[in-house]
């Protein structure tokens, strides 16, 4: 019993000595807690010594974080209006310089423009999530039919009842062919969407007007073409993609003029440039030519409020052995030939008029 007790003794001692000294580190190790909880923001600590969030990390600040998240829309909100803001500007200035006589109908081309940029910015929201949901072809359906449905209605709306000749030439809706036309200015775009066939129209663009707000995002994703003027490897890329969308049943819109002018009688137009017409070759695709006429007080502020007029011609094909030069030229002729006719009939009006 004496060496027992003896044993047990030591043993306990030695427990309470252990216990003390584990409870003076914990205090020890408290206190640094403390020390650090107070350095890193945190201002209280429980009674078990630990801090009710990481003591590494900053005390949360509601004010500071809904601050940061204004400032940060605000910064969103100020580029944005630049954007769009710059983008406008730069459209209605190019509108100004493409030749109108007298161009005196600007708040109509303002609120023309405006309505572009606007409905492009909605309709591609939708148009992106149809994409994304349900993949690139009914997202591409999807904005043919948007734009077809907008520009058919905003067009006649703001510049006056559309007049079309020519509608037994147009193919079925369904079939992929090349639709080109002259090109004067920016309404050129509505008469492309506003044919009664409904086609669905690809557009080509040179690849600076993906910028566009509005303009660039859903062109691209009703599967409008992109390129690179003066690249290497252009032609071919747009051969390309361009035969890709005909044989799905998508039109392709080209402007083979590739530049906004109105035309004047005594100066010469804008040529056409080959490119359309080695891919009508390549491709063997049927082109329906179109001329698209302004009556003569068109941006006048008197304007009798005539609207615009869409000839369609007969839809033509490469022969055997015709060259894209060959086409080119005949096509070319067959769309500037009522441009050249409109001009020398408005001729002696607007003499007498000068008189």
């Amino acid at each position: 019993e004496g060496e027992a007790g003896c044993s047990w003794g030591a043993r306990g001692k030695g427990v309470v000595e252990a216990r003390e000294a584990l409870e003076q580190e914990w205090k020890s190790a408290v206190a640094l807690l403390r020390r650090v909880c107070v350095a890193g923001g945190e201002e209280q600590v429980s009674a078990a010594g630990v801090c009710p969030r990481s003591p590494c990390r900053p005390k949360f600040n509601h004010r500071a974080e809904v601050g940061n998240m204004v400032t940060f829309l605000q910064v969103l909100g100020v580029f944005f209006a630049v954007w769009y803001g710059v983008t406008f500007a730069a459209a209605f200035y190019q509108e100004c310089r493409v030749g109108w006589p007298k161009f005196q109908r600007k708040g109509r081309t303002l609120f023309f423009i405006a309505g572009m940029m606007t409905a492009g910015t909605l309709h591609q929201f939708l148009c992106l999530a149809v994409y994304l949901v349900a993949g690139a072809n009914a997202g591409r359906k999807t904005g043919n039919y948007l734009m077809s449905s907008f520009y058919s209605f905003f067009g006649p709306l703001v510049w006056g009842e559309l007049q079309i000749e020519g509608r037994e030439h147009l193919p079925p809706g369904e079939e992929g062919v090349l639709y080109l036309a002259n090109h004067q200015c920016s309404v050129d775009f509505c008469l492309v969407f506003s044919l009664p066939n409904k086609p669905h129209v690809v557009g080509v663009a040179k690849k600076e007007m993906l910028a566009l707000p509005g303009f660039g995002l859903m062109t691209y994703l009703a599967g409008g073409i992109f390129i690179t003027r003066g690249k290497k490897g252009t032609l071919a890329n747009l051969i390309d993609q361009a035969g890709q969308r005909l044989k799905v049943g998508m039109s392709v819109g080209i402007f083979p003029q590739g530049t906004r002018s109105v035309p004047v009688l005594g100066k010469p137009t804008k040529p056409f440039k080959i490119g359309s017409f080695v891919l009508a070759v390549k491709t063997k695709a049927r082109i329906v030519p179109l001329t698209f006429l302004y009556p003569q007080d068109f941006m006048l502020a008197s304007s009798s409020g005539e609207g615009p007029k869409i000839i369609i011609h007969k839809p033509v094909q490469a022969a055997e052995g015709e060259t894209p030069e060959e086409l080119m030229n005949r096509v070319e002729k067959t769309i500037m030939k009522p441009v050249q006719d409109r001009l020398a009939l408005d001729a002696p009006e607007q003499d007498k008029k000068r008189d």
